[in-house]
């Protein structure tokens, strides 16, 4: 198998040292260099070209790419960038400036831990609503989240467990799991995705009398979705019905209004 076979197989990159166990020579790596099918984007490391900055470091590293940094590979949801890159390892010389895991990793493990480990990282790591909606974002797309249940065993998981109560795959982004959970603290009686005739599917319904929108980074400006939007307002206004909309904005920067907002449509809403 040639080098760009070999890396292809590893994820992309690979330790010189761990290519030559495999079969090449330095020959073969210098060569290749030389006529820039590969690069050495880290010391030690052998990379197909454009290979992302983290899966290099965690090919110098002998680790994994984990938590909240293997998130888009595997297309999960992500709340917030991480700060640091978090690398998953057998052992425990990674340097300081990333966000260790010291998982069980099987020999001769890729670059980008298992799907199921960086669920568990994720809950272990990361504050609870960052986890649940990457959480959320698998079960949505069909992982079995027992699995996960089953690697938090012990009374030092209750709390991580308790949260995987929590998952609701009906979510369709990441703002409707923040809104979801912030309108559950607030104390509000919520039901998520309801059909309503004449109307179409709501993200939520608010104590059986307010429709709450999440409206993502693109608004409903087009003079088409605008017209959509007032037609499904009207037709819920029929069915005694008040509709509200919210933004990344209100949800992530300014919560306390668009809960103050729901309290006063409620107060103003008969039942």
């Amino acid at each position: 198998m040639g080098i760009l076979e070999t890396l292809n197989s590893l994820g992309g990159a690979a330790r010189t040292g761990q290519l030559i166990a495999l079969g090449l020579t330095k020959r073969d790596i210098a060569a290749a260099r030389a006529a820039g099918i590969v690069g050495a984007p880290r010391r030690g490391v052998v990379a197909l070209p454009g290979i992302p900055t983290a899966v290099a470091l965690a090919a110098e590293h002998r680790a994994a790419l984990t938590c909240a940094s293997a998130t888009e590979h595997y297309g999960l949801w992500r709340l917030n960038n991480p700060d640091k890159i978090h690398l998953a390892a057998n052992h425990h010389r990674l340097p300081h400036s990333v966000r260790a895991h010291y998982p069980e990793l099987r020999p001769g493990h890729g670059l980008i831990a298992t799907k199921l480990q960086v669920l568990v990282h994720t809950l272990h790591c990361l504050p609870s609503l960052d986890a649940l909606v990457v959480l959320e974002s698998a079960a949505k797309a069909g992982f079995d989240l027992d699995l996960v249940r089953e690697k938090l065993p012990g009374g030092r998981n209750g709390r991580r467990r308790r949260l995987l109560r929590h998952v609701d795959p009906s979510s369709d982004s990441p703002l409707e799991t923040v809104a979801r959970v912030l309108f559950r603290m607030a104390g509000f009686e919520v039901e998520t995705q309801v059909y309503i005739d004449g109307v179409g599917w709501v993200d939520f319904l608010i104590e059986g009398r307010i429709i709450v929108e999440i409206d993502g980074l693109e608004f409903h400006l087009s003079p088409r979705q605008f017209a959509k939007d007032r037609h499904r307002d009207n037709a819920a206004a029929g069915h005694g019905l008040r509709s509200l909309r919210f933004t990344y904005d209100d949800v992530i920067r300014h919560p306390e209004r668009m809960i103050a907002a729901i309290h006063a449509a409620i107060g103003a809403t008969p039942r």
